[in-house]
């Protein structure tokens, strides 16, 4: 009965009849092997609860590390513990979001600098976490809009400076800020005019000076 008992995990029952049958004849070989197997399931069983109260503790505290070792240390005792799956799971999501709070300061530190790929090296970092995150996916999208606003600023920066040493007759501050714009975006049509008139006026200045040496 006891035998059954213990391999049905009704450790309890299985003790007391144990405890019973121990009493009546406590040198049974067999039943002192049972009990001693019995003795050492409930220790570790005991181990286990206090493993996972210590893991919600730390859960509680924000001490993530430490409740995911408590839960590995119950997976070696008990690979099949009941919940464990779900535990973990709980960790992990904790665990992601944790990252995902620390790293959000370092993004926007970094956006505000105008360093938008170190901010998509960190984000995508923690995205392989979990790519289905919404706050983190938010953080993605946040951080492409920016890039993008502030790639069009500074080619609207570019352009008026381009445009200024044009008036200017700067041709060679003009070719640059041009060629910087068309860095940017290949498929500027105004950066691309703009080059050319550069060319027709320094091919101009050429003829002109040409004529003027013949003179």
């Amino acid at each position: 009965a006891a035998r059954a008992a213990i391999d049905q995990q009704n450790y309890e029952q299985a003790t007391t009849i144990l405890d019973e049958a121990i009493k009546t004849d406590p040198q049974n070989a067999t039943l002192i092997a049972l009990k001693t197997e019995l003795d050492a399931i409930n220790e570790r069983n005991s181990r286990i609860v206090m493993l996972r109260e210590q893991a919600k503790s730390c859960m509680t505290a924000q001490q993530i590390d430490s409740a995911r070792r408590c839960y590995e240390e119950v997976l070696k005792l008990d690979p099949q513990a009941s919940g464990i799956d779900a535990e973990i799971k709980r960790v992990n999501a904790a665990q992601v979001d944790f990252e995902f709070s620390r790293a959000r300061s370092t993004v926007r530190r970094l956006q505000k600098e105008k360093r938008f790929d170190a901010a998509r090296v960190i984000i995508d970092k923690i995205s392989a976490m979990d790519p289905a995150h919404r706050s983190i996916r938010k953080l993605q999208r946040d951080n492409e809009r920016m890039y993008k606003r502030a790639q069009e600023q500074e080619l609207c920066r570019q352009a008026k400076d381009a445009a200024k040493a044009l008036r200017s007759d700067n041709l060679i501050k003009a070719e640059e800020l041009y060629t910087q714009m068309l860095e940017r975006d290949p498929q500027n049509e105004s950066a691309r005019a703009a080059i050319a008139t550069i060319a027709d006026r320094r091919r101009l200045a050429k003829e002109r000076e040409f004529i003027a040496q013949v003179r």
